[in-house]
């Protein structure tokens, strides 16, 4: 197991404002992934030709693995197209929503933009 010593000093606020600490931060983290790579790049070129082979393979298997446990496109069940200035015959759900109705006011998010640019 290794630690990171600097990973405290990239500790950031989400919002920051004195700049310089975000360019510190931002250097060091260019600085580590450079080193990363570099010693990456001098581990590959150590290893055998077979041994270079199964680290692919490795990372293909590995790669396909989470695809297949963490990827999903689901195709949705039921798709109402909605046209501007015209009444559905029915209120259209939302995509995976089966039991919940949707409807989109344009007029008030329009008025919602209006009161917010004014404030």
């Amino acid at each position: 197991m290794f630690t990171w010593s600097l990973a405290d000093q990239i500790m950031v606020d989400y919002i920051e404002e004195n700049i310089e600490t975000l360019s510190e931060a931002n250097a060091v983290i260019r600085q580590t992934k450079k080193f990363v790579r570099e010693q990456a790049k001098e581990t590959v070129t150590t290893l055998s030709n077979q041994q270079k082979r199964s680290l692919l393979d490795i990372t293909v298997r590995k790669s396909q693995a989470e695809k297949d446990e963490k990827f999903c496109i689901v195709q949705p069940k039921i798709i109402v197209p909605v046209m501007l200035n015209e009444e559905p015959e029915q209120e259209p759900m939302a995509v995976g929503a089966e039991c919940v109705p949707v409807t989109i006011d344009f007029e008030k998010m329009n008025r919602n933009a209006e009161n917010r640019r004014k404030k």
